[in-house]
């Protein structure tokens, strides 16, 4: 029952689940605890991890029972914290926010009797055709597959996929999806050409082009409150020459000039021609590129994520 409460506020933060992994053990034979979950949510990059500890001699101050939980979400903008649920470990303001630069703390609604009365509320209101359920019956059911796919997890201790409970052949369900995400993996080693310069060599000739069009993609929503001047060098590759560029970005407003770098920039990416063709034509991620060593970054690091934004890299 605990656990469908804690499933249902990862499902409502950031929406459906696709895989979970989890492990489970117990003291006593009867409380879940201690356990890990962690799960990888079916839209974009997004991940959460569920720790349940079991501190069975210390006392949980609380008006219901011995238990508390808080919760934090951390985005690209900045962190979220949720203080306290069932119990009172932490004192102050149930909801912070910090948002790059300073925490602010709100005032709210935060005993755990809230969400039963609220609960009820819409249950009677649904009935009497009011307003409709918080949960559909799909949304019900996608969390008690996520429930489910938990306990599967920890029994056969492997990732399990929400879906292959709905699927006759779980098991070849759960191998085909694994096979076809290794071959998608970025982290997988790329097999380099027979001349050096592996898969992204065949797109150095784009790379003007593309760097032409840099300013199409700029979204000026993703710059507010960022002014920066960045270098880029493109380095030589399979007969393309070598360019540099500087990127200024000033009051919501972008532009690039070919050219020696600017001497203010405060970051310059040096980086061979081809792989900056792939990283603008989205067939290779920034991160890896950057791991990998075959893109360096020389001065404030942080910019290239402020960049990767902006610019939709």
């Amino acid at each position: 029952d605990h656990g469908h409460h804690l499933w249902t506020t990862a499902w409502f933060l950031l929406g459906e689940v696709d895989l979970v992994k989890a492990w489970v053990d117990s003291l006593d034979g009867i409380l879940d605890t201690p356990s890990v979950v962690m799960w990888k949510y079916r839209e974009g990059a997004k991940y959460g991890i569920c720790e349940n500890t079991a501190a069975t001699s210390m006392p949980v101050p609380s008006k219901y029972y011995a238990n508390d939980e808080w919760v934090e979400i951390t985005g690209t903008h900045g962190i979220i914290t949720v203080n306290r649920c069932n119990g009172n470990i932490k004192t102050g303001p149930p909801v912070s926010l910090f948002n790059g630069k300073k925490w602010k703390h709100y005032k709210t609604r935060c005993d755990w009797s809230e969400g039963f009365i609220d609960s009820t509320k819409n249950f009677v209101n649904a009935l009497k055709g009011n307003e409709k359920p918080r949960l559909s019956g799909h949304e019900g059911r996608d969390i008690l597959k996520f429930s489910l796919a938990i306990i599967r997890s920890a029994t056969t201790r492997r990732e399990v996929y929400l879906d292959e409970l709905d699927v006759r052949f779980p098991r070849w369900y759960h191998w085909n999806r694994r096979r076809i995400e290794k071959r998608e993996n970025p982290l997988r080693p790329k097999k380099t050409g027979l001349f050096g310069g592996g898969g992204t060599a065949k797109y150095a000739a784009q790379a003007a082009g593309l760097t032409e069009k840099l300013m199409e993609r700029f979204d000026p929503s993703a710059a507010v409150g960022w002014n920066t001047v960045i270098g880029l060098a493109l380095l030589p590759e399979r007969g393309v020459k070598g360019a540099d560029y500087t990127v200024t970005v000033q009051n919501g407003r972008a532009e690039l000039k070919h050219g020696e770098i600017n001497e203010k920039a405060v970051m310059t990416i040096r980086v061979q021609a081809g792989v900056w063709a792939a990283l603008l034509l989205k067939k290779k991620r920034l991160e890896m590129a950057y791991i990998q060593g075959k893109l360096k970054i020389e001065g404030r690091a942080e910019e290239a994520l402020k960049l990767r934004e902006a610019f939709k890299l």
